[in-house]
């Protein structure tokens, strides 16, 4: 890794490897590694994609999608971006990752503004992110193993379409689709909304759903504060079922994690995070009313 990111850094800037000093790796993600390095006492980031990241990760739209949100200076300041091997150098954001506070609650004002900031830019991305169809792609990966689904993943997976039309009211906006806490870096003057893999168009409640990515009761708290109201029935039923959606989603790629032995590299038993996952959509049908 470190031999990587100093070849690479070195030629961006059109410097010595040596003035290229590794400082440590940022801990969170499951599949990207991101490194700090520093140089000229300026920190920067350097992302290394995931084995097999391109089966998820269109890093062309990737790259669109960030310079296309520049302007809301909500990301990191991009420096590099290699749309091949998706290796990507940015300016290091200095401040606290949410995910790792005691009471994340206590910063969903924020949360809130911000992606308020993305969902009312008028900014329109030139992909939507296509939440079915995508579903139905994550499934075929798994067929590539000869893979069958048992029967509760199906059950579930028909009960959730049972309310297609319902999801299907609503207008697109730039969406970031995979808010989660460990995504959203408070900083002393702002805060951050960092890692746009999966952007793209779709219903701005996705986004609420993402950050009850751990407690739905968090997305459900941002959802009123999001909204400035207390929100109606189906208003947090919508909430429920794209988290609900987001976890047959997920449960498809950690199933992939497993069958390609990523859970070895990582010491990670994704089978057992994909059987967590249907947990959790069990948990939230009996929350919708």
């Amino acid at each position: 890794m470190e031999s990587i990111i100093k070849s690479v850094a070195s030629q961006v800037f059109n410097t010595s490897k040596n003035e290229i000093i590794l400082k440590e790796r940022l801990m969170g993600g499951l599949s990207n590694k991101i490194f700090i390095f520093e140089l000229d006492k300026n920190l920067y980031t350097f992302r290394i994609s995931g084995k097999n990241s391109e089966k998820f990760v269109n890093r062309e739209i990737e790259y669109k999608n960030i310079e296309l949100i520049k302007s809301l200076n909500i990301n990191s300041q991009n420096i590099y971006f290699d749309t091949d091997t998706g290796y990507k150098i940015a300016k290091y954001v200095p401040g606290y990752i949410l995910s790792n506070f005691e009471k994340p609650e206590n910063y969903l004002k924020e949360v809130s503004k911000l992606l308020k900031t993305v969902h009312t830019s008028n900014l329109k991305s030139e992909n939507n992110y296509e939440p079915y169809e995508r579903l139905q792609t994550y499934e075929g990966y798994l067929n590539e193993f000869n893979y069958k689904h048992d029967e509760l993943y199906i059950q579930l997976k028909n009960e959730f379409f049972k309310n297609k039309i319902f999801l299907d009211t609503t207008t697109l906006v730039l969406c970031h689709n995979d808010c989660q806490l460990s995504n959203i870096v408070v900083g002393k003057d702002n805060t951050y909304l960092l890692d746009w893999e999966f952007s793209g168009n779709n219903d701005p409640f996705y986004d609420i759903a993402c950050v009850g990515n751990k407690e739905i009761g968090l997305g459900i708290k941002l959802l009123g504060i999001y909204l400035g109201y207390e929100p109606t029935i189906d208003q947090k039923n919508r909430v429920y079922l794209w988290r609900i959606f987001q976890y047959l989603q997920w449960y498809n790629v950690a199933l992939y994690k497993y069958l390609i032995g990523l859970g070895e590299e990582l010491n990670i038993n994704f089978k057992v995070v994909a059987d967590l996952y249907l947990k959790k959509i069990i948990y939230l049908f009996k929350l919708i009313e």
